[in-house]
């Protein structure tokens, strides 16, 4: 059962018909992926946040209410993703990947409102 534009192939659902849970992760770790956040380390944790958070918030009100279990694995990478990004940022977790998700999550323990995913219930674990 197709929704008011048949011709244009959206479904009731709101989303585009063909479109697997899979190719919804896939389009939003290229969308992270042009953030380019690896490459970014002279901004502060702060001004990261305040770019991504209204696309983030946006994922999740949309797709988190049909696809929480894809879009928890998509919102992990994120965070995998910004503990890269303090390792490349602090010489201290240069070499160190649980120690930079460690102090990742110390930091959403302190502010856990920063990062939109991180109000979601998607938080790195602090130790």
């Amino acid at each position: 059962m197709k929704g008011a534009n048949a011709e244009g192939g959206w479904d009731v659902l709101g989303g585009v018909e063909g479109w697997s849970v899979r190719r919804l992760q896939v389009a939003m770790l290229r969308a992270m992926r042009e953030w380019r956040l690896l490459h970014e380390t002279e901004w502060p944790l702060e001004q990261i946040a305040q770019m991504i958070k209204p696309i983030v918030r946006g994922w999740i009100q949309y797709y988190g209410r049909y696809y929480k279990s894809a879009l928890d694995r998509v919102l992990d990478h994120l965070n995998w993703l910004l503990g890269q990004w303090a390792r490349r940022k602090f010489k201290s977790l240069r070499q160190h990947q649980r120690k930079a998700m460690r102090w990742l999550g110390r930091v959403a323990r302190r502010q856990p409102n920063l990062f939109a995913h991180w109000q979601f219930g998607v938080v790195p674990e602090a130790e």
